[in-house]
């Protein structure tokens, strides 16, 4: 299979794969939509991960593309996964290679698929976290040990963190958000997937992590007063206990004008019904939509 190189694909070389003229490329390219690089001379290089990204956004097919798929680390079966974006073979191979104990493994999966056609925002919403999900649903009925879920936690936040490194980040955007796990939330795979895309999306990111003790939380909006605040929840018990804080949470949120947005499998509609938030996102791309409505 023809590999291109992962950079410098020029104005004319888009113009051919999307079929459109060059103008229309620099269009997009000056408006923000497609990110590019400007040569010293004036020419726009565009980085195929960012082509792939704008790609998928725009429902253009993968086989009309250039991709860059690494061989070495897929096989023929999740090759045609990539070109075909079947996600659900994909996310499958995911889980095998957790469950596989072979260390590197899901980094070395992960990087790949990274580097081929799948946006972050689909790689996160429909790989990671959904695989991450059956990996804990896993450990919590005992068929999985702590210490491979562990293993395996450190591995996918290691790659997240090389996958963002790779990509091209878009301008500035001058916003902010904060993103936490509450006091007894240790699972943070999910806000930092959606850390990764935000950035990369132009975002400045407070990222305080996991476990975060209320009044520190409280604290940081208060010198920071980031324009959302983000919380990530995956137990269903600590959330319904964590009511009390997130009046007191929202409380500061409004103080800074502030929006509060909860994400996980441990949020419950109830927290917005009873106005203990501003909204509830399901998803990376949930979030992403939300806030270009409150741009």
């Amino acid at each position: 299979m023809t590999k291109l190189s992962p950079a410098n694909l020029s104005t004319a070389d888009l113009a051919r794969l999307f079929d459109v003229t060059e103008t229309t490329i620099k269009r997009w390219a000056d408006s923000g939509e497609l990110p590019c690089i400007k040569t010293p001379g004036g020419h726009r290089k565009y980085l195929l991960s960012a082509v792939l990204a704008f790609a998928d956004a725009r429902g253009f097919s993968p086989s009309h593309l250039p991709r860059t798929i690494d061989t070495e680390i897929l096989d023929e079966q999740n090759e045609q996964a990539v070109i075909h974006k079947d996600i659900d073979t994909l996310r499958n191979t995911f889980v095998q290679k957790v469950l596989s104990g072979k260390p590197g493994e899901v980094s070395s999966f992960l990087l790949a698929l990274s580097h081929s056609n799948l946006s972050v925002v689909k790689l996160c919403d429909e790989i990671i976290d959904p695989g991450m999900e059956e990996v804990g649903n896993l450990w919590l009925t005992g068929k999985l040990g702590v210490e491979t879920e562990h293993r395996v936690s450190y591995e996918v936040l290691n790659a997240i963190s090389q996958i963002e490194s790779a990509k091209q980040l878009r301008e500035p955007t001058g916003r902010t958000v904060l993103l936490a796990c509450p006091r007894n939330e240790h699972h943070e795979i999910g806000l930092r997937s959606l850390a990764a895309i935000l950035r990369l999306q132009g975002w400045n990111i407070i990222y305080l992590g996991a476990n975060v003790p209320t009044d520190s939380l409280m604290d940081t909006i208060r010198i920071y007063a980031p324009e959302v605040v983000c919380l990530s929840m995956t137990d269903p018990e600590a959330g319904l206990q964590m009511q009390n804080d997130l009046r007191k949470i929202y409380e500061s949120v409004r103080y800074a004008k502030g929006t509060l947005v909860l994400g996980g499998t441990g949020v419950h509609q109830r927290f917005r019904d009873a106005r203990l938030c501003d909204h509830v996102c399901e998803s990376a791309r949930d979030f992403l939509a939300l806030s270009h409505r409150l741009a």
